[in-house]
């Protein structure tokens, strides 16, 4: 993960400036169960080593705004700006396209809530992404170091929270307007070949935003619950 780099002092509240906003396109699946041991194979392969990291993520029923703090380091507000419509690579392999915009900003630990603040849930992940440069469908690998830059991104990532274990499939396009699309379709038919792995169930009903899927399964009670309160 690349974090701006801060000037000494600025991690107090208020002082460092965000990091920018940015929109993107991007479709995922999540199903539960630990990552189908040969899905790696299937997508990769995977040069960078496996990246472990806890995110936090703020208590609300919204599917359509997603408040989290990234590592402990960073801020993340993503809205949700629409659907385009259905990625369809195969019969077997569809899924929703929804455009985001996200605000970033660096913050501090005098910034972070409590560890015990039951407003905030606590997603940990394993993740293991490639990224690519899209040139007239051309569809050209880079180092992470560029993940940033216009082009498609996907990640494989296992997620623990709240003691069950999930999986999810993430392809996220960024650039231009006019580019992003086309970018995300061309790299998921590069990538998202037949046959599908065992266990990888890449369709409609699976297809969802992070921000949904907590939403819907753990965030009635963290929303519910007084910021100030603690377990």
């Amino acid at each position: 993960m690349v974090i701006q780099e801060r000037a000494e002092g600025d991690d107090r509240p208020g002082t460092a400036p965000p990091v920018g906003n940015a929109g993107s396109l991007e479709v995922r699946w999540l199903s539960r169960g630990p990552l189908p041991h040969d899905a790696s194979e299937w997508l990769g392969p995977f040069t960078e080593p496996i990246e472990a990291r806890d995110d936090r993520y703020l208590g609300t029923t919204s599917e359509e705004l997603g408040v989290k703090i990234r590592g402990g380091e960073q801020l993340d507000v993503k809205i949700f700006r629409g659907s385009p419509g259905e990625l369809e690579v195969s019969p077997a392999i569809r899924g929703r396209l929804e455009s985001w915009e996200r605000w970033s900003f660096p913050i501090g630990s005098t910034s972070l809530p409590p560890e015990d603040a039951v407003a905030w849930l606590t997603v940990r992940k394993r993740r293991s992404r490639r990224t690519f440069r899209v040139s007239d469908d051309r569809v050209e690998e880079r180092s992470l170091s560029e993940v940033e830059m216009p082009g498609c991104t996907l990640e494989l990532t296992e997620v623990e929270v709240d003691g069950e274990t999930w999986w999810t499939l993430g392809l996220e396009a960024r650039g231009e307007v006019d580019s992003v699309e086309p970018a995300l379709r061309a790299t998921a038919a590069s990538l998202l070949r037949e046959p599908t792995p065992s266990g990888l169930h890449l369709d409609p009903g699976a297809s969802t935003s992070y921000a949904t899927w907590l939403a819907r399964r753990f965030m009635p009670a963290a929303a519910a619950a007084p910021w100030s309160t603690q377990r």
